[in-house]
C-alpha cells in the first residue's frame, strides 16, 4: 500500500511506500548538498518507489537528450531534472523496486551531473553502518574478497555480510573513482543475491520525506546557482561540492567562486 502526500500537511512531494527512510548522502557524494525532497518540492516531481514508470521515462529522458556531456546537466535544465528523478529513487528505494537499466546505467552520469541527499529504508533492528573510509583500499579490497570467498553463493555468513557491507558504503559516501569500474558493477550484482544484507546510515526519526524550513536556511548559496526553470542548459558558477559521509577523513569541499 503506498500513501501520497503531495504538498499534503507535510508540504512535501514523497510518496512513501510502507517503509521509513533515514537521511544519507547521496550515491557517490558528488552532491548538490540540497535534500532530495527539497528538489522534488522545488521541480514539482514525486518520489515514489512503487512508480517504476517515472524512474524509466527520466532514464529514457537522460539517455536520449546528451545529459551525459558537460555543462548539459547545470542547474536548472531537463538533464538535472531527470537525473534527480532517477538518483533520488536509486537512493531511497530498495533495490527490488529499481529498474534494472537504472542499476546498470545511473553511474553514466557520475561526471556530468550533481545528486543530491537522501537515505534508503531504516531497517529495525538493523546494525548501525561502518564508516566509510575514504583514502584507502577498503572499499576495493572487500570487493576482491567476496569475489574470492564466494559471498554470491552465500551472502548471509558474518564476514560474506561484513566485506559487502564495506563497499557498499564506500559506494555510496566515497567520491566517484575510488572504486574500480569493476567494483561499482560487481556491486550492482551482488546487490540482488545480498538484498536481505542492510545497515542504517541514519536513525530511525530522520525523515527525508519532507523538506522543513531548517533544511531550506541550510541551501544559503540556493539563489546564486539556482536558476529558473527551463528546458535549456542554463550558465552557472556554482562549483561541484564532494561530500563524503560518514567517514574517518574530513569532507573535500569545493568553494564556489563566485568573484
Amino acid at each position: 500500500l503506498c500513501c501520497s502526500d503531495p504538498a499534503g500537511e507535510n508540504g512535501n512531494n514523497v510518496v512513501v511506500s510502507g517503509f521509513k527512510p533515514t537521511l544519507r548522502p547521496t550515491n557517490n557524494a558528488t552532491s548538490n548538498r540540497h535534500k532530495c525532497a527539497c528538489e522534488a518540492e522545488e521541480m514539482n516531481f514525486m518520489i515514489d518507489c512503487d512508480d517504476r514508470q517515472a524512474m524509466t521515462d527520466a532514464l529514457d529522458f537522460i539517455n536520449t537528450n546528451g545529459c551525459t556531456e558537460k555543462g548539459s546537466c547545470e542547474a536548472g535544465t531537463e538533464c538535472e531534472k531527470n537525473y534527480l528523478i532517477v538518483q533520488s529513487h536509486y537512493g531511497l528505494c530498495p533495490e527490488e523496486n529499481i529498474p534494472e537499466a537504472i542499476e546498470d546505467g545511473i553511474h553514466d552520469f557520475d561526471e556530468s551531473c550533481l545528486g543530491c541527499d537522501i537515505l534508503r529504508a531504516y531497517t529495525v533492528g538493523a546494525p548501525d553502518c561502518p564508516a566509510a573510509v575514504c583514502a584507502d583500499t577498503s572499499g576495493e579490497d572487500a570487493y576482491v574478497s567476496l569475489i574470492e570467498k564466494n559471498c554470491a553463493s552465500d551472502c548471509l555468513t558474518d564476514e560474506c555480510k561484513g566485506l559487502f557491507l564495506t563497499l557498499r558504503v564506500v559506494h555510496e559516501s566515497c567520491p566517484n573513482g575510488v572504486l574500480t569500474d569493476a567494483a561499482e558493477r560487481g556491486l550492482q550484482d551482488l546487490e540482488g543475491l545480498c538484498k536481505d544484507v542492510v545497515c542504517n546510515a541514519g536513525g530511525k526519526d530522520d525523515d527525508p520525506f519532507t523538506c522543513t524550513e531548517v533544511d531550506k536556511a541550510g541551501y544559503d548559496d540556493r539563489d546564486d546557482y539556482r536558476v529558473t526553470f527551463s528546458p535549456a542548459p542554463s550558465p552557472s558558477t556554482y562549483e561541484p561540492t564532494l561530500t563524503a559521509f560518514p567517514t574517518t577523513d574530513p569532507p573535500v569541499e569545493t568553494v564556489p567562486d563566485r568573484g
